[in-house]
């Protein structure tokens, strides 16, 4: 199916790339994470908003 993995250091170099690609975007999407801080504020602005509405 993929002639450039006809060998176990091929497939080996491969993997890895996957890997390391992977590994790029978890690093990227922790980045992303909202702090602690910024949560607990949008959720007492959501309670707050709620309680208005009563």
């Amino acid at each position: 199916m993929r002639p450039d993995l006809a060998s176990t250091a091929a497939i080996r170099l491969w993997a890895q790339q996957l890997i390391d690609m992977r590994i790029r975007q978890m690093e990227l999407e922790d980045e992303e994470t909202m702090s602690i801080e910024d949560a607990r504020e949008m959720t007492l602005a959501a309670v707050r908003d709620e309680y208005a509405k009563v």
